[in-house]
């Protein structure tokens, strides 16, 4: 439960916006960081921002936010239209983050962090292991002025470049269109690539200029460079 009492005594200065819900700041030498924080239910809601500060589409996150959490998993639900795109908000339980940590009166085994994503970011089945990771070195999810980085799972080999994987493993965007790139008239390599729904394409090279990109382990269709990137944002986008 979030209270007033809690709230001045962790940060002292703090201010109460509308339907009970408190806004806080701390900063370092580096960076400022903006926290909304507000109960639901039995659990404790954050909503956290750095170097940015918009009220309104934090309260919308903490108002989307059903009445009841599944606790030990991320929740995912849908976000009214903002300025950033967000389409929809990704909560995930105390174990998932490290905000409000040494924060004594805040009990973060229920503290939820309430993320805004595009769908596509995350898939909402993320273990907290994965989920600290994505943050870490591929969706910077406090950054809410960030690029949109859909969710991109990559299992791979190329015998021409000796590079690969012994299995499927979280990329960024950048690094598959590299792999794609050393793919070009490979014939012996593959490139298997699952998107934020579990869905999978793969793609092979024949030859220089060919790629052939396989939908649903039957369909193929032979596609130039420019149509099959264009096919692959889309796969991993929709």
């Amino acid at each position: 439960m979030i209270t007033k009492e809690n709230v001045m005594g962790e940060f002292g200065v703090f201010d109460t916006l509308a339907h009970n819900v408190f806004h806080a700041t701390l900063s370092t030498a580096a960076h400022r960081y903006d926290y909304w924080l507000a109960s639901q239910g039995s659990h404790a809601l954050v909503v956290a921002s750095q170097d940015m500060a918009d009220a309104d589409t934090a309260v919308a996150v903490l108002e989307s936010a059903p009445k009841a959490l599944q606790a030990g998993k991320p929740n995912l639900f849908e976000l009214r239209a903002n300025q950033f795109g967000f389409t929809h908000v990704l909560a995930v339980p105390g174990d998932y983050h490290g905000h409000m940590n040494g924060h004594a009166n805040l009990k973060r085994e229920s503290l939820f962090l309430c993320v805004p994503i595009r769908r596509f970011e995350f898939s909402g089945e993320e273990s907290a292991a994965e989920f600290r990771m994505m943050n870490g070195h591929l969706v910077p999810v406090l950054d809410w002025s960030r690029l949109p980085s859909p969710k991109t799972i990559l299992y791979f080999d190329n015998p021409k470049t000796g590079g690969g994987t012994e299995d499927s493993v979280v990329v960024r965007y950048e690094s598959l269109l590299h792999e794609i790139e050393n793919l070009n008239g490979v014939a012996g390599g593959f490139i298997e690539i699952t998107n934020y729904k579990g869905g999978v394409i793969e793609l092979l090279s024949p030859e220089e200029g060919v790629y052939e990109l396989i939908r649903n382990r039957a369909h193929g269709e032979f596609l130039e460079h420019p149509a099959l990137l264009a096919s692959v944002q889309a796969f991993l986008a929709g």
